[in-house]
């Protein structure tokens, strides 16, 4: 029989034991990885601060400016972003998000909601390890596993068997973590495009134009359409065997859940697809489907590239590379995004409230990072 000294002993060995694991997860965690850095840097926040919540791939944190959010409309806004990110990730870390905030408006990018199962992998895995242990992360991780095995489940939930190799490049910057490198999950960058990389996406470009100088009657025509075509594209799909042609049966049910779980919490939700340049056919029907789930739920959907005079877009100047918006590309876009929802949700300006001060502290941080940055780049020319 065990006496009660050595249950006693068993107990402080194993409290010691986990005590030490948390505290190496806590010095190895990725702080410069995104998506990783995006979700422990949310962990701060204090409860019930965050009114508009941007959750989806590269498109958020190189697209949504939450600094111009805060300082022009008074918007406290955070983005939880990662590369990208499957819908499945979105979901959860929605869900995971909501255990310590209630938004007013959810903004969802379906920029990666075409990619087929294959071309997943592993994305965003560095994510879930830094999300906290409960029942949400094991879900999550059993989502990423449908497909194929991507993660080990224990070592994923437990998240310091994925980091250990890091103990040979920790730096006093893992210990303190005293230098701001995103500004509530934004992550600004002033270069653009090369002209060679922009010439290969010339003629995608011009049959956006083309499609933005129809009269607004004939555009919303021509969405019907395209949503129309959507539609038949994975109906057809599905009678065939081959239901993965314009969205898989996975995205669809994970988006589906989204915008079940938002309209149960009374959370307004927006679906946007931010300006970009590659601009292919399978982007393109998979938008139109996407557009006809949204129609059926009542849920707005922005399409970016129909909307670039709105939003006086210039590829040339305001994109980073062909899938993303640089920091000029992003101040329109933020504009145009935070004057819609100022007309169709209801946000309270939060500017000069004490309570929000680590937005202020935020801003300012990144307004320093902006003059440092621009003086190097003009330093360079």
């Amino acid at each position: 029989m065990i006496s009660v000294k050595k249950v006693l002993r068993l107990l402080c060995f194993w409290c010691v034991l986990a005590g030490m694991v948390l505290a190496l997860n806590h010095v190895t965690l990725n702080r410069s990885s995104e998506g990783c850095i995006q979700l422990s840097e949310f962990y701060k926040l204090d409860r019930e601060q965050v009114d508009m919540l941007c959750i989806g791939s590269s498109h958020v944190y190189y697209g949504i400016n939450t600094c111009q959010l805060y300082d022009d409309y008074g918007i406290a806004s955070y983005l939880l972003a990662s590369p990208g990110q499957p819908v499945w990730i979105s979901y959860y870390l929605l869900e995971e998000a909501l255990k310590t905030q209630h938004p007013r408006a959810v903004v969802f990018d379906i920029g990666t909601l075409f990619r087929k199962e294959e071309d997943f992998g592993s994305y965003s895995w560095e994510t879930l390890i830094s999300m906290k242990p409960s029942r949400t992360k094991w879900n999550a991780i059993q989502a990423v596993n449908q497909y194929v095995e991507c993660l080990d489940a224990a070592g994923a939930f437990f998240s310091f068997p994925y980091y250990h190799t890091r103990f040979l490049s920790l730096t006093s910057e893992d210990f303190y973590h005293t230098k701001q490198v995103r500004y509530n999950g934004y992550r600004p960058e002033f270069t653009a495009i090369s002209e060679s990389e922009l010439e290969k996406w010339e003629d995608a470009i011009e049959e956006i134009s083309l499609k933005q100088e129809l009269a607004a009657e004939e555009i919303t025509g021509f969405l019907k359409a395209e949503t129309a075509e959507g539609e038949e594209a994975n109906e057809k799909g599905a009678e065939g065997g081959g239901r993965q042609e314009v969205i898989t049966e996975r995205t669809e049910y994970y988006l589906r859940k989204m915008i079940q779980l938002c309209q149960e919490q009374g959370i307004y939700l927006l679906l946007v697809n931010s300006p970009f340049a590659n601009q292919v056919e399978e982007k393109r029907v998979a938008g139109n489907y996407i557009r006809a789930i949204a129609i059926s739920y009542g849920v707005p959907l922005l399409e970016g590239n129909y909307l670039v005079d709105e939003m006086q877009i210039d590829f040339e100047k305001d994109l980073l590379d062909a899938s993303h918006l640089n920091y000029y590309g992003s101040v329109k876009y933020t504009k145009y995004l935070a004057e819609w929802m100022q007309e169709h949700c209801s946000l309270p300006d939060r500017r000069g409230n004490a309570d929000y001060w680590a937005w202020e502290e935020v801003s300012d941080s990144f307004w320093e990072m902006k003059k440092d940055a621009l003086g190097v780049m003009v330093s360079l020319y």
